[in-house]
């Protein structure tokens, strides 16, 4: 059972933080011309498109 909720510790911590980063970002882009927020935005979304399966590994591991 410690496993389980150490997982989804870490699943909360990763989530956490990936909240922050949205903050962040948002409150960089909230001024910003439509094209200059793509250019932040792009790069964020490519590096997280790749890892839905964090949460899945963490609550279901093998």
């Amino acid at each position: 059972m410690q496993k389980v909720e150490d997982q989804q510790a870490l699943l909360k911590k990763y989530v956490a933080g990936l909240k922050r980063q949205v903050d962040s970002l948002t409150e960089r882009c909230q001024n910003l011309p439509e094209a200059q927020q793509l250019n932040l935005l792009i790069p964020f979304l490519i590096k997280y498109a790749n890892m839905p399966s964090f949460g899945a590994q963490a609550l279901c591991p093998k």
